[in-house]
């Protein structure tokens, strides 16, 4: 539940979009991470990238625009998914060099 008060009004906002959006995060970093391994610049993988850029872009300049979307909840979404990815890889990469070490 989020609770935003807009010219005296109090609207109540209730949904997954954060969530989908930190989806949208992880997806993202798989698709550059994809990109930088292997080096292909496929058709495939620039159109999904410049899809996602493309959203990530609407939700930033959206940011300041007075509607009912709630912005700030998509792009907490985002940056958790993105930090969450990174958290996962690293903790894997600590993983594998540990198992090697042993």
């Amino acid at each position: 539940w989020y609770q935003r008060r807009v010219h005296g009004a109090s609207k109540m906002y209730i949904g997954a979009s954060g969530g989908v959006f930190s989806v949208f995060g992880v997806n993202m970093c798989i698709l550059i991470r994809e990109l930088l391994e292997t080096g292909s610049f496929g058709v495939d993988i620039i159109w999904k990238l410049f899809l996602c850029f493309n959203l990530l872009n609407s939700e930033v300049n959206g940011y300041a625009s007075n509607n009912s979307v709630c912005h700030s909840g998509h792009l907490s979404g985002f940056v958790f998914g993105v930090t969450h990815y990174i958290v996962h890889w690293l903790f894997r990469k600590y993983r594998r060099r540990r198992s090697s070490i042993q």
